[in-house]
């Protein structure tokens, strides 16, 4: 993913918006729309993160809800369906709590406040309390006294009476499966497709009401924004498909799978047991039908267009979202209009091969690149060709775009190469710095030294900045997403021999080294992207089990990954560079993640 962006201007705020639970999936990217639609938010926590915008339920207790609030959303829910967790009472009550109870204390909070008085209370509810069989809309009112009630039955009911006592207006939106690529249902997938295989639940048959993440997000805007507008809403997409339907669909347009694995009744209730298995082996059939009449239109209705948008990189995400913060407009580069969040400014690379650059950009980051550790991709000659054309020719657009451009250029031009560029070495060897004169020794320090030749616009008055990274640390992409897996066992993973040097970078430092070179002349040329702390792959291996509260470190032979990715590739995780951040020192750039080990407690919180 590439951006333009320009400093946004002051504006007057629409209105506040407080919600509880709100740094989850759904609750980030609900912020990040309403930030970019003029509302303040406050996001209620359960642990303080010292972060702008975010409280504690206890501070929320003792101070009240702030006084300029007119909208609350709760977001707040122990996760469901955690793997291997004994559904019993004590599980269940905190589950309830989690949610009913929010729900009770954010509605007396208001109650008892004399200042506040916010004129909507949205829940976010579940489809899960309709019953299995029959076709249901919002006219259906679950009940008690049914013959098929269920815990999930339950809770929903008592979700929504919850806020009965609320004065004004009330809405519940009874959601479905929520798709969206950083989050949510399709990152469940993600290891089943990763190694070819399909993940079609029980017979396929049952129905899976969905709905993708920008819509669910528009119909919370769309409930804060119609004044006359309460009640209960089906969030589901109008299209209602099976589960075989769904899951045909999505393995076809990953392009990863290879086989189709139906997962048995069995295995599903041997990993959640037989009450919360009932969730996924049998359907429900919901429709919208008074979401529609009220005059919302969906987005995404058809299940194809839902999973082909939003498939941006991991660091593009982070670097989005941190500009955002920073108070910068961002116009997303991709491959096709209807290809990103459609809340999303976008701009196509079609547009960018005719050199449209907008005229008002002040700086151009390419962040695309396609990923190169695929283990379901042989490492062939047009993989290669694949790896190579998406970052060093969009590298070669853009620079052309800008050198075609007429007067005023962007002032900055950043790109991203990696620490492959040097040779592995040992603990014998002095750290790499900047200036080390760098050789072309194996493809991979081919494709750097072509990133960075690329990435160099003719004008002068166009400064370049080359960020070699490291190995990038983010619980929601990279590296870590990688290691969850292990991690659900109680499991570290060691790659190799260990002995190798492990450079590496939180994802906020790298979004903080852009900004510190959009907003520092003197940062110029190649950069080294990583942390100061030099570390083998052992030590971060132990820090990770020591910091995630597990024990055992899992060894794997280099032989394994050789298999995987075969010898060229395996090099990326055998083999390592102890690098310096030299530059970055010398311009007295301050790290927020310093070490590995505050690193790791940062990416367990999020």
């Amino acid at each position: 993913m590439s951006f333009r962006f320009i400093q946004k201007a002051l504006y007057s705020s629409k209105g506040h918006v407080l919600i509880g639970g709100g740094t989850g999936f759904i609750g980030k990217n609900l912020k990040e729309l309403l930030l970019r639609e003029k509302y303040e938010v406050t996001i209620v926590s359960r642990i303080r993160t010292g972060e702008k915008h975010i409280i504690n339920w206890a501070d929320l207790i003792h101070n009240g809800v702030p006084s300029n609030t007119t909208a609350v959303v709760n977001l707040t829910g122990e996760p469901i369906m955690v793997p291997f967790k004994y559904f019993g009472s004590n599980f269940k009550q905190k589950i309830w709590i989690s949610r009913v109870g929010s729900t009770t204390l954010l509605t007396d909070i208001i109650l008892n406040s004399t200042e506040c008085k916010p004129n909507v209370f949205i829940t976010i509810n579940s489809t899960d309390m309709y019953p299995s069989d029959g076709v249901h809309t919002e006219k259906f009112i679950p009940t008690n006294q049914m013959i098929d009630c269920n815990f999930f039955t339950r809770l929903g009911i008592d979700w929504e009476q919850a806020s009965k006592n609320f004065p004004f207006r009330k809405i519940s939106i009874r959601t479905g499966t929520v798709l969206g690529h950083n989050g949510g249902f399709l990152k469940s997938l993600k290891y089943p497709t990763t190694i070819g295989l399909g993940a079609q639940i029980g017979d396929g048959c049952q129905y899976q009401p969905w709905i993708h993440i920008c819509d669910l997000l528009n119909l919370i805007l769309f409930s804060i924004e119609n004044k006359e507008l309460c009640g209960i809403l089906n969030g589901v997409s109008p299209n209602c498909i099976t589960n075989e339907e769904f899951t045909t669909i999505y393995t076809l347009m990953a392009k990863k799978s290879s086989m189709k694995l139906n997962t048995s009744r069995t295995l599903i209730n041997s990993i959640f047991g037989e009450e919360r298995s009932n969730l996924l082996l049998e359907g429900r059939r919901v429709l919208p039908t008074r979401t529609l009449d009220c005059g919302f239109k969906f987005q995404y209705c058809e299940i194809e267009d839902a999973l082909r948008s939003g498939g941006t990189g991991f660091v593009g995400k982070y670097l989005k979202q941190y500009l955002k913060d920073q108070n910068y407009d961002v116009t997303i580069i991709s491959r096709k209009n209807n290809e990103s969040n459609k809340s999303d400014s976008v701009i196509s690379w079609d547009q960018i091969k005719k050199n449209e650059i907008p005229l008002d950009t002040v700086a151009v980051i390419n962040a695309a690149g396609q990923p190169i550790l695929e283990p379901t991709r042989l490492w062939t000659t047009k993989f290669k060709k694949s790896v190579w054309d998406s970052r060093v020719m969009t590298n070669q657009w853009l620079v052309d775009a800008i050198n075609n451009m007429n007067t005023p250029k962007p002032k900055l031009f950043v790109s991203f190469s990696g620490v492959g560029i040097y040779p592995p070495n040992t603990d014998k060897c002095k750290p790499y710095t900047e200036s080390y004169d760098v050789k072309e020794f194996d493809y991979l320090s081919k494709l750097a030294i072509g990133i960075e030749k690329s990435a160099i616009p003719k004008s002068e008055e166009v400064r370049s900045v080359i960020i070699r990274l490291g190995v990038v640390l983010g619980r929601h992409g990279g590296f870590i997403s990688q290691l969850y897996p292990f991690f659900r066992f109680g499991l570290g993973i060691c790659m190799g021999k260990g002995s190798q040097f492990f450079p590496w970078i939180h994802i906020d430092d790298v979004c903080r080294i852009v900004l510190f070179a959009i907003e520092n002349n003197e940062v110029e040329g190649v950069v080294n992207g990583v942390a100061p702390e030099i570390i083998t792959h052992q030590y971060f291996a132990k820090s990770f089990v020591e910091v995630f509260g597990h024990s055992f470190v899992l060894k794997v032979p280099g032989i394994i990954f050789k298999l995987i990715f075969g010898t060229e590739r395996a090099k990326m995780v055998l083999e390592g560079q102890a690098v310096e951040p030299t530059k970055l020192n010398s311009l007295n750039f301050v790290y927020k993640l310093p070490d590995v080990k505050a690193a790791l407690c940062r990416v367990s919180r999020e």
